[in-house]
């Protein structure tokens, strides 16, 4: 549930208004310098409740999660970034240091793994590092819920419980209207975004394809008519039209075919540099080859049959007379 500027009254709000959400864990934002052995790091302040580390499946690498007993207490739970940096300086276990954030001292007592990138995830776990919410409203004396994030029922719908949530808030903030944010909604949103990436790129591919069609074309109409005299000779000694027409169309084709051979071995070499260098998965479908290798094919053979027919055509008295 995304929303700023909210009071703290929402946090305390029962979670029997909301049936369809097995958990929720608000949290507020900030941000500071920690100081460590007369070091400064940059940090995300998250305020948290006890129910965040379970709502957001954090694993913990050391020590153990903020609880509600700590909320008002100096405590905090490092994020991955903060740890490896403390790791560097020589730090093999930070549980148990004391830190100096917003001129308190906190101490810490826990580091968390990484958590995998999510769109409904706050980006702040990584980042930086998580005290107590009433502890950070003390010690900055803002009353500030960023968001909350919620989980849903087994068998709870988004729909029922985005109207519960919509309840329970106008119950506490008269007139206000909370924005919420699902997977299934974000999951819609980028099968749009996808919808419309491979239309636009069916476009510009359908408009590479009319241009590298008419280039096979007009070298096929220039092949045809630097090679008249062939042409005429072979229908001599007793070719058909159907054998020119037929030459001429192998030659397009193969033409395309090896064009497209080397069109494919870029895409793939590409898409392996891409993946490699901003570490994704990478894997290629058998599929889009075998479509790349047919349409090539089919390219040859549309754009290489007006040259073919333009060279069976010919009449063999004007092309023996070709120089």
């Amino acid at each position: 549930i995304g929303w700023c500027d909210w009071s703290s009254d929402v946090c305390s709000s029962d979670l029997a208004l909301c049936p369809s959400l097995v958990s929720m864990a608000p949290y507020g934002t900030s941000f500071a310098q920690m100081r460590f052995r007369g070091q400064e790091y940059a940090a995300s302040i998250m305020g948290v409740t006890g129910g965040f580390h379970t709502v957001n499946k954090l694993k913990m690498v050391k020590g153990r999660p903020i609880s509600e007993l700590d909320q008002g207490a100096c405590n905090c739970v490092l994020g991955e970034r903060l740890t490896s940096q403390l790791r560097q300086a020589g730090v093999v276990n930070p549980v148990g240091l004391n830190v100096m954030l917003l001129d308190n001292v906190f101490t810490v007592i826990g580091c968390v793994e990484r958590a995998p990138d999510n769109a409904l995830r706050p980006m702040e776990i990584n980042d930086g590092l998580m005290i107590p919410y009433w502890t950070l409203k003390r010690i900055t004396g803002t009353d500030r819920v960023e968001a909350i994030v919620g989980r849903l029922r087994p068998n709870a719908t988004v729909a029922r419980a985005q109207a519960q949530v919509q309840n329970a808030v106008g119950l506490v903030l008269k007139g206000v209207q909370p924005s919420v944010n699902s997977a299934e909604a974000l999951i819609e949103q980028m099968n749009r975004q996808m919808n419309l990436l491979t239309l636009l790129l069916g476009v510009v591919g359908s408009i590479a394809l009319v241009v590298g069609g008419v280039g096979v074309m007009n070298v096929m109409l220039v092949s045809v008519s630097e090679r008249r005299r062939e042409i005429g000779i072979r229908r001599a000694i007793g070719a058909k039209r159907q054998d020119i027409r037929t030459q001429f169309l192998i030659e397009s084709l193969l033409l395309c075919l090896v064009g497209g051979t080397f069109g494919i071995a870029l895409g793939i070499g590409g898409a392996w540099g891409i993946a490699k260098y901003q570490a994704w998965l990478f894997f290629v479908t058998p599929e889009a080859v075998w479509l790349g290798v047919g349409v090539s094919a089919m390219v040859g053979i549309f754009f290489g049959y007006y040259p073919a027919r333009q060279a069976s055509h010919l009449r063999i008295i004007e092309a023996l007379r070709s120089t």
